[in-house]
């Protein structure tokens, strides 16, 4: 199938730059920037778009970086690979809730590494994200990735696809700007700003928030505790089937 990303095409390539070799070919409609993504056969009936009713709204939308691959180790590797002898170790880029903290020469680095062939494609599993994954599908969900698209990086955008190609092929792959346009009942995601956007206007959805240092308010207990979101670190393996199933279960308009 074909899933459109709604992004000003001038913003993202040339139309010669949307052009690639192979077998993964960009297609242009106007403004529309739309990939193939292969999805196995569903249940007749089952819903690809963003309108969902009765049981076929039981969606699961999975964030790819630092929630299902491992984004960090790898770009602490690239980063740390080319430190000056007096720079600090690269650890993350944020603060605990999100907060940017790279100076301007570090960010610049950080982007170098991003728009190197093959770095968002060969990225590791983070096998904490595929734990809730594996419960997703024991629950019979409908997975669906959502993942934001670097806008200075369109290849990205590609290698995003071709990773869960590699890695979810069961699953419905969408690239956005705004994860808070796209239904579903659960988001699993490590990134407070991403995850509350969404809760702003999914407020009976639950959030599956990926144990990291930026999200660390959010555990239980936490300053920034919240009732839709769930801070999982492997640990709480049971409280998540819980709330998985909660979520499965509930009725619409409930």
């Amino acid at each position: 199938m074909i899933r459109a990303f709604r992004y000003p095409l001038k913003d993202l390539m040339s139309e010669q730059e949307a052009r690639l070799d192979g077998k993964y070919t960009h297609h242009v409609y106007g403004d529309l920037l739309a990939l193939p993504v292969p999805c196995v056969p569903r249940r007749t009936g089952a819903p690809v778009s963003g309108v969902h009713r009765g049981m076929e709204d039981r969606v699961a939308l999975i964030d790819l970086d630092g929630t299902v691959a491992d984004y960090d180790k790898a770009l602490i590797r690239e980063m740390r690979a080319i430190q000056g002898p007096e720079d600090a170790p690269y650890t993350n880029r944020y603060e605990s809730g999100g907060i940017r903290t790279e100076i301007p020469h570090v960010e610049a680095r950080r982007k170098l590494i991003q728009r190197q062939p093959g770095f968002w494609r060969n990225l590791e599993i983070l096998p904490l994200g595929f734990e809730v994954i594996e419960d997703i599908r024991s629950m019979k969900f409908i997975l669906h990735v959502l993942t934001k698209g670097p806008v200075s990086t369109p290849t990205a955008w590609t290698e995003k696809v071709e990773w869960c190609q590699r890695h979810l092929s069961d699953a419905t792959v969408t690239v956005t700007g705004d994860k808070s346009l796209v239904y579903g009942r659960i988001l699993c995601d490590d990134f407070p700003p991403y995850f509350l956007r969404w809760l702003d206007v999914r407020p009976r959805g639950l959030v599956v928030c990926i144990a990291h240092p930026w999200n660390e308010g959010f555990a239980k207990g936490g300053p920034q505790e919240h009732p839709n979101v769930l801070r999982y670190d492997g640990t709480n393996r049971r409280e998540l089937r819980e709330k998985l199933l909660r979520a499965y279960e509930r009725e619409g308009g409930q």
